[in-house]
């Protein structure tokens, strides 16, 4: 997820919400890492919860995965920026987010819940290996009892399958690039992702390489911010 600059528009916070929990759970470089202690066949192996901190270019991200029979799991998110904090839960397939909820710190950026449905990609099937475009719909519902559409084009290059190290883990990696367009306004951004198959994690970025500063089956697991 990026930071989300203060002065932004309101629907144009909105729509980078969209390109964000869409990102969050999508997708995927060899980067610098620092050396943590684990269990890593534990963590490759089994379902224990996880947790991978990354660092971007003006802000840190937590991501803590439990992950659960099958292709699905549940993914904590905690985004710190200048801006503030924001705390978001994913319920996910094969790393597709179905359903969503955010709370946030961030000027602007309101309280939401929000349903995703995607046409043109068979979600439970995709193996994040081969270059796809399709369209995901968003419903969202704010705090203050408003709603609103969102319809996006997602474009999907794959660049390379490799490994990336964290610590003493050596995980699969798949790497590519998303192009996101809001299907009403026709504005676009585009980002790499790296996505994480044994975690179940995707990552994006502005960059190709942010830092991954840790990989942990021991951490506080996240809660809403209210």
């Amino acid at each position: 997820m990026r930071a989300i600059p203060g002065n932004r528009s309101g629907a144009h916070l909105h729509r980078r919400l969209a390109v964000n929990v869409v990102a969050l759970v999508l997708f995927g470089v060899p980067t610098v890492v620092l050396a943590q202690s684990m269990d890593c066949s534990k963590i490759k192996s089994t379902t224990v919860p996880v947790e991978l901190v990354v660092r971007f270019d003006r802000f840190e991200q937590a991501y803590q995965v439990y992950r659960e029979a099958g292709k699905t799991a549940v993914l904590w998110t905690r985004q710190t920026t200048p801006h503030g904090i924001n705390i978001s839960k994913a319920e996910t397939i094969n790393g597709f987010g179905i359903a969503s909820s955010l709370t946030s710190t961030v000027d602007k950026v309101p309280d939401q819940e929000a349903q995703h449905r995607y046409s043109g990609i068979v979600i439970e099937d995709n193996d994040h290996r081969h270059s796809v475009s399709y369209k995901v719909s968003w419903t969202f519902k704010y705090r203050n009892g408003t709603a609103r559409q969102v319809e996006q084009g997602v474009d999907y290059t794959f660049v390379s399958a490799g490994e990336t190290t964290i610590g003493s883990c050596a995980l699969a990696v798949y790497r590519g690039e998303v192009k996101f367009t809001d299907v009403t306004s026709g504005q676009t951004d585009r980002m790499f992702h790296i996505y994480f198959p044994e975690l179940r994690i995707g990552v994006t970025s502005l960059t190709p390489e942010p830092v991954f500063v840790s990989l942990s089956t021991s951490f506080e697991p996240l809660r809403m911010l209210r």
